[in-house]
């Protein structure tokens, strides 16, 4: 059985989307610096997938590192699941 192999963007979305579950609340500000290292991108490249996260409308960016998931980003993961 093959598995998908997901972006770096997905996987930032699911981790996102796992740490508001465990916050119990979707739309809470997340530091995300914990998050993309642990999942082994470098600074420059958690600020490019960051953009491109705020611009599909995934994420809001509150400061460089601070970001909150939007509706469209919780349907996003849900549906990915």
């Amino acid at each position: 059985m093959s598995e998908k192999r997901q972006t770096a963007d997905e996987r930032l979305m699911a981790e996102l989307y796992k740490t508001a579950l465990q916050n119990k609340n979707l739309f809470e500000e997340i530091d995300v610096r914990p998050i993309m290292h642990a999942i082994g991108q470098k600074d420059t490249a958690i600020k490019t997938i960051l953009k491109h996260l705020a611009q599909a409308n995934f994420i809001l960016k509150i400061d460089t590192y601070i970001v909150k998931l939007t509706p469209h980003g919780v349907r996003f993961c849900l549906q990915s699941n």
